[in-house]
């Protein structure tokens, strides 16, 4: 059994690990070129998805994955299909190497959209769970210290602010409308 050194050891893990945080900031250097080129937001993004894979994912990706998305391939069982180059088997595999790609492609454009709108996503996240939350009618309020953005902080702290006021009575002031009107607040925020 060949062995190798506690320092060869941490040589290797060391690079392994440079490695990761090398790509983790290029993907962060990518989602803000992202934000810097499309200006409408995230709901435009989302909206955009299959144009927006066609004409910034698929051009960034592997020649080879590029192939298999673009390659044009017959319907299954039709008259093209029975005549394809190269047989059943190869369109088969053309077949299965284009649902592949095609995944890839949904999952670096998903990939992107986390790094190019984290803040966006971490606000519906904590809307979600507010909203969760008020309709199982949780007692508990929300943490916002584990909330990165303000965004995120000030859609639990409405929310908190949302279950106090409903569980408050004899107030000087009418809960109903300050309850519409925080519910306004996320409203806002959450577009």
């Amino acid at each position: 059994m060949n062995t190798i050194s506690k320092d060869k050891l941490v040589l290797a893990i060391h690079s392994a690990i440079d490695s990761d945080n090398a790509t983790a900031n290029k993907w962060k250097t990518a989602g803000q070129a992202v934000r810097q080129w499309y200006p409408a937001g995230y709901d435009s993004w989302i909206g955009e998805k299959a144009a927006l894979i066609k004409d910034i994912i698929i051009p960034a990706l592997p020649m080879e994955t590029q192939t298999a998305l673009l390659r044009p391939l017959p319907r299954k069982g039709s008259d093209d299909a029975k005549s394809y180059t190269g047989g059943a088997k190869v369109l088969e595999q053309h077949q299965a190497d284009k649902i592949r790609a095609r995944a890839y492609a949904d999952s670096m454009y998903r990939k992107v959209t986390e790094y190019a709108f984290a803040a966006e996503l971490e606000a519906i996240k904590a809307a979600k769970k507010a909203a969760k939350a008020e309709e199982q009618g949780e007692e508990e309020e929300i943490d916002t210290s584990k909330l990165a953005t303000n965004k995120a902080k000030l859609l639990a702290d409405v929310s908190n602010w949302i279950k106090r006021l409903q569980k408050s009575d004899g107030e000087d002031f009418n809960i109903n409308d300050a309850i519409a009107a925080l519910n306004s607040v996320i409203a806002v925020l959450s577009k």
